[in-house]
């Protein structure tokens, strides 16, 4: 009897242990792709410390670069949250966005189930460069705001990411790496904002790069059919970014760019394709076709979503450059954001 009491206490530890935040000042934010079901992804939050008495998780209305509400909150499910005794604490659900939990500083962490927004019933919408696709052992575009929220006051506050992936899957992402294995990827970025604006594409390597000036330019694609190549891409764009570095008097504005593919064998929901601009990358949802028929579309998009990163991730007005997520004031300024882009 000695003996089992001995070994559960061993596996208790050491499952606590697991479930440790090891840095208390930022979030511990796991995910799970490898066991994923009924194309729902697993995530459990671990919340940086003092945040307050009471505590409020938020998944974004609206995302910048969008000028329609998305209510990301409507893809999660199953949301509980757990306390440091492994109880189950009561939360509130105040609206489709948010879930509010009285006992904030007793909050271990909450875990909840995501749906992607590609198989929305009906066609939600939501443009599919700023969506998400779950599509089990083949590929998952992670746009981060559709998976990972923030909590009230905590916005500011660095994000943790271990993303547990099958062993064929890599993904591609100017989010900051801070290790790999074959079944997991360890990322971090320095607050919300930037974590939001960092896209991963996963799916089987199918990849490609190059460096200007020295900025390494990469791009993944996912094509069911795999009658186009990140080569190909490459190829095609190859010229876009010295001309960019001339342009803007001989230098990049970021030490990687990427270029993120993800084709179609039929129409998305929203009804639309085209891409969708970020600081560090763009993310493209184009119908599957070879590299002849969509070169022009490549080097007029590519060229238009990279130098956004001018206008308006860059010069903007104050309502950007603070993003409130969830009750967003817009600016007036879109004439200036497109068509200096234009120009």
């Amino acid at each position: 009897m000695k003996n089992y009491i001995i070994l559960f206490t061993a596996i208790l530890i050491s499952h606590l242990a697991i479930g440790q935040n090891p840095d208390s000042s930022a979030y511990r934010i796991d995910i799970d792709f490898k066991n994923i079901e009924n194309d729902k992804v697993k995530i459990d939050v671990y919340p940086p410390a003092k945040l307050g008495d009471t505590l409020v998780y938020n998944m974004p209305k609206i995302v910048p670069g969008t000028y329609s509400i998305s209510n990301f909150g409507r893809f999660v499910d199953g949301f509980k949250a757990f306390g440091k005794d492994s109880s189950e604490l009561k939360f509130n659900r105040l609206d489709t966005n948010r879930w509010q939990i009285a006992d904030g500083r007793d909050l271990h962490f909450i875990t909840y189930n995501v749906n992607d927004t590609y198989d929305e019933p009906g066609g939600g919408g939501i443009f599919e460069p700023g969506g998400t696709n779950i599509d089990s052992a083949k590929n998952v575009v992670f746009n981060p705001f559709g998976f990972v929220g923030y909590f009230d006051n905590g916005k500011n506050r660095k994000f943790n990411l271990n993303i547990t992936k099958p062993e064929n899957f890599y993904g591609e992402t100017s989010m900051e790496r801070v290790n790999s294995t074959a079944d997991m990827d360890v990322f971090t970025a320095r607050d919300y904002f930037q974590l939001h604006d960092s896209p991963i594409l996963y799916a089987e390597p199918d990849t490609a790069s190059m460096n200007v000036v020295g900025t390494r330019i990469a791009v993944a694609v996912y094509a069911p059919n795999k009658s186009i190549s990140a080569e190909d891409i490459l190829e095609t764009i190859e010229d876009i970014f010295p001309a960019a570095a001339s342009y803007l008097g001989g230098s990049l504005p970021v030490s990687q760019y990427s270029v993120l593919v993800y084709l179609t064998a039929g129409a998305g929901g929203s009804g639309g394709y085209g891409a969708l601009e970020h600081n560090t990358s763009t993310v493209f949802v184009l119908p599957e076709a070879p590299i002849s028929a969509l070169s022009q579309t490549f080097k007029d998009v590519t060229a238009h979503e990279f130098f956004h990163i001018v206008t308006p991730l860059n010069i903007h007005s104050e309502e950007i450059h603070d993003y409130d997520f969830m009750n967003p004031q817009m600016s007036a300024h879109l004439w200036m954001y497109e068509g200096c882009t234009e120009y």
